[in-house]
């Protein structure tokens, strides 16, 4: 008799990582290896369901939130297993989508109003080093939030592979900014070891 293959628990750590914080020409348009990009106007453009190991807000003043049921805590209490470098901070980041007036639309648009950002030109970036289980199998979700019509740049990467080159904080080169929009960064990815690491940056 064979054994049936080991069905993995599909698992969601969430970062609203803000924008990272550097503005330089693109010499090219986004592109994606690996994951998606989309636009959401509130909670239902998020996947929140299975298991959410992180759920992290990027924010040093915020107090604990919840979008849909799921509990997303501040950065300055990081979750256990995880490590974050995130340089600097704008809170708020002047002004924050609109998705609606629900308690759960409400504190996403808080989530998405704070941001940690990095200085590119002195070579910072930002870092999120996620406790994993290796074999098992992760959805990775970015929130990004541009206020004006600004095309930041950078890149992704995930387990040291380049997922996005020259990602925008408007998601994509020609993109534009809606004041109703939120910009999800998802990748699914099957852990080699017992660490997640997500580098944004140059």
């Amino acid at each position: 008799m064979k054994t049936p293959p080991t069905t993995h628990r599909l698992a969601v750590p969430l970062a609203s990582l803000g924008l990272l914080g550097l503005l330089r020409h693109a010499e090219a348009g986004t592109v994606v290896d690996f994951g998606t990009i989309t636009s959401i106007n509130g909670p239902a453009g998020l996947d929140l369901t299975g298991e959410i190991v992180y759920a992290v807000n990027f924010s040093q003043n915020d107090p604990d939130l919840v979008v849909e049921g799921v509990t997303f805590t501040p950065d300055t209490t990081p979750p256990e297993g995880a490590f974050f470098v995130t340089p600097n901070n704008v809170a708020p980041w002047q002004i924050k989508p609109e998705f609606g007036d629900s308690e759960s639309e409400n504190n996403l648009e808080e989530i998405y109003q704070d941001i940690r950002w990095a200085n590119a030109g002195t070579g910072q970036q930002l870092e999120a080093h996620l406790a994993v289980t290796p074999g098992e199998t992760y959805k990775i979700q970015l929130l990004i939030c541009e206020n004006l019509q600004n095309y930041r740049h950078w890149d992704i990467e995930v387990e040291g592979a380049l997922s996005v080159d020259e990602f925008t904080s408007l998601g994509r080169t020609g993109w534009t900014f809606k004041r109703n929009v939120g910009i999800v960064f998802q990748q699914q990815i099957t852990a080699t070891d017992d660490t997640l690491d997500i580098i944004m940056g140059n």
